[in-house]
Order: C-alpha cells, then sequence, then structure tokens
C-alpha cells in the first residue's frame, strides 16, 4: 500500500480562528507587507461567532455605519480578500508544533474534508480563536442532566444559523447582552422566557438590551439570585433558584 505524503502549504503568516480579529490581524499583516497570510477556521464560513449574531449593533466604530453580525462580518472579510488574504475553511488546526516544519518555520498540522491533513508552515502564527462560554459544568450547578441546557451562544446558533427552537419554556442564568439578546429572540418565535437571572446586584448587560429585550416585553429580572439545582431526567423539567 502507498501512503501519500502529507501536502504542505508554506506561508508568511498563518492566523487561526476567521472571527472578527482573526480577519483584522490578517488584514493587518497583509498591509503590513507580509507577502501568503493564510485564516484557517474550523467552521463552515468566515466570521467566527458573528454569522449567528443577526442583531444590529456593529460597525459603529470601524465602518460609521450599524450593522447586523453577518454584514459586520462580510465587511471583514471582503477587506480581507481585498488585501490578498487567503482562506482555508472547515479546517480544524490539530497541533502547533516546531518539529512540524523541517526549516526554522512553524509547524501546524490541521485537517478537513475537503484536503485532508494538510501542514502548514509559516514564519509567525496568529491565534484568534475566540473565546469559549462556561458550561453548566463549568460554574457547577448541582442537579440532573438532562437535555435541553445550553450556552447562550449555542442556543444562538441553534435559532439564527440551523434554524431550530431550543425550547418552549425557558429560564436564563445571566443577563449578560447575549443572554439579554437570546431573551427577546426566544420571545419572538414563540417561547415564553419565565425571568432572567443574574448572579450579580447589576446586570451585565447594556442598558439599551435590558430595555429593549427585557422590560419591551415584560420579562422579569431578577438581580443577586441564582439557579441552585435541576430537574429532570430525559429533559429538564424545572429548576430551583434561590436569592444569594
Amino acid at each position: 500500500m502507498t501512503v501519500e505524503p502529507v501536502p504542505t502549504l508554506p506561508v508568511d503568516v498563518a492566523v487561526i480562528g476567521a472571527g472578527p480579529a482573526g480577519l483584522a490581524a490578517a488584514t493587518a499583516a497583509r498591509e503590513a507587507g507580509a507577502g501568503r497570510v493564510l485564516v484557517l477556521d474550523r467552521d463552515r464560513v468566515p466570521g467566527g461567532i458573528l454569522p449567528q449574531c443577526i442583531h444590529a449593533g456593529f460597525g459603529l466604530h470601524v465602518f460609521s455605519q450599524e450593522l447586523t453580525g453577518p454584514e459586520y462580518a462580510e465587511r471583514w472579510v471582503q477587506r480581507a480578500r481585498d488585501a490578498g488574504v487567503t482562506f482555508l475553511l472547515d479546517t480544524m488546526v490539530l497541533s502547533l508544533d516546531p518539529a512540524l516544519s523541517p526549516s526554522d518555520r512553524h509547524g501546524l498540522l490541521a485537517v478537513g474534508p475537503a484536503r485532508g491533513i494538510v501542514r502548514v508552515e509559516a514564519w509567525s502564527v496568529v491565534l484568534a480563536m475566540g473565546c469559549r462560554e462556561r458550561t453548566r459544568g463549568a460554574i457547577r450547578i448541582p442537579g440532573d442532566r438532562p437535555a435541553g441546557i445550553y450556552t447562550a451562544g449555542t442556543a444562538q446558533r441553534l435559532m439564527n444559523m440551523e434554524g431550530f427552537l431550543p425550547g418552549r419554556e425557558v429560564v436564563i442564568l445571566g443577563s449578560g447582552d447575549i443572554g439579554l439578546i437570546m431573551a427577546r429572540r426566544l420571545t419572538l418565535e414563540g417561547a415564553r422566557v419565565s425571568m432572567v437571572l443574574e448572579l450579580m446586584p447589576w446586570s451585565g448587560g447594556l442598558l439599551r438590551n435590558r430595555v429593549q429585550c427585557l422590560d419591551d416585553y415584560g420579562i422579569p429580572l431578577l438581580l443577586s439570585t441564582t439557579v441552585t439545582a435541576i430537574h429532570g431526567r430525559g429533559r429538564i423539567r424545572g429548576v430551583t433558584i434561590a436569592r444569594v
């Protein structure tokens, strides 16, 4: 059996992550004189989390215009492409190891359905993988482990990109901007958001989001309150909340 060699892509700058930070970094690298700049991202489309943020409020500082998340992402993608940035999407970076490159470059090992395993050699590597929401386990909520518990970002992606309604009776823990925006989004799609809970004695989101997403829809915000237990076997049936 013949083993095919792993193809190698030599570049000057490799950017891991095609969100707004990665796109801005790649564009800046090209504008500063870098030769070949490659952006790798595990998603099928560039933009990071922006394509699922269909609400307005982006772009005022950079483009002096209020845009939705997808519009803002498209502006940055076009700016990057106009600058000569290339993309390798639907590709997961597995490792970053100097031993993967026989030269003095950094070696990246990535895999995707189109190219299979590919090795990228780059003089510089920019890590722009974004952040991760804390899961139910990370914030240590006790109780059963049923289906129907989502981070706000996961629920946002399910609704805005995949076309699924996560549930019809909803309690949201956390009053950051995404939690507030999802309270409104779920309500508009027919779900009933019973309440938004916030551990701190103040809301973590912008005042305008609290007004437009909660007050305008009659959704109560309970401050200094958190979830102390989750109930349900196959699917979540309820939660116990308490003042803190």
